[in-house]
């Protein structure tokens, strides 16, 4: 089966990840893998337009964060308001620093941010669904205010993030991740692959060779300890 793979910097990667793993594990055909970090989930939306022009039977989508401000190039976060932090480094075009900093002191509204995103993601539900194309979702952030309508969801409280967080701990013996500095592989060490791996690879296979339309399996960071 043909499957394409979007998203955040969970995806950035492909070698040695849980996506080869589950790739090779169930014998699918990559067409397409990408990962934006840093990115808004609109631009992750305009990817999965351009992929399903190939008609993947399966995709895999990590959904990112909702306060994400889509820009074509450049990573707009809502901690940029935050002036003790120095980001500069991370914009290239201090204008657009300066303006993003501006957009979330004076217009930036959480509901409003929680709605759009939702948008988004019911749009890519209901393509998926219209063409028949297997949705496999991972959010990696906060994911509740979400309709969960149509794919294979494999969720975490609080998104996949908080595994992340727990896997980091495991290895460095701190908390204290920032996306940043994260040295490992798409946010998970070798062994945090694997035990992502083996948990979903299951839950996957069922979904894609069964007429399943939706289904939610919980992720749990103990897991990762």
């Amino acid at each position: 089966m043909k499957i394409a793979i979007i998203g955040d910097s969970f995806t950035y990667t492909y070698k040695d990840t849980w996506i080869e793993t589950v790739c090779n594990e169930l014998d699918l055909q990559v067409m397409h893998q990408v990962g934006h970090r840093g990115m808004a989930q609109y631009k992750i939306y305009l990817e999965f337009l351009e992929i399903i022009k190939n008609n993947p039977e399966i995709v895999i989508c990590c959904h990112t964060e909702h306060s994400r401000f889509y820009h074509s190039s450049e990573t707009i976060h809502k901690w940029f308001s935050q002036t003790d932090k120095d980001i500069s480094h991370l914009v290239k075009n201090k204008e657009v620093l300066e303006a993003s900093r501006q957009y979330y002191f004076y217009l930036y509204d959480e509901n409003f941010s929680r709605f759009t995103y939702a948008c988004i993601i019911d749009k890519m539900q209901e393509i998926c669904k219209q063409r028949n194309i297997k949705l496999i979702n991972i959010p990696c952030f906060e994911h509740e205010f979400i309709d969960k309508d149509y794919g294979l969801w494999l969720s975490c409280d609080g998104g996949l993030i908080n595994c992340s967080r727990t896997d980091y701990n495991r290895v460095y013996g701190t908390e204290q991740m920032t996306a940043v500095h994260d040295p490992r592989l798409n946010h998970f060490s070798p062994n945090g692959h694997q035990v992502l791996a083996n948990n979903i690879i299951p839950h996957i296979k069922t979904y894609i060779t069964t007429d399943q339309k939706t289904h939610t399996v919980l992720l749990f960071p103990e897991l990762f300890t």
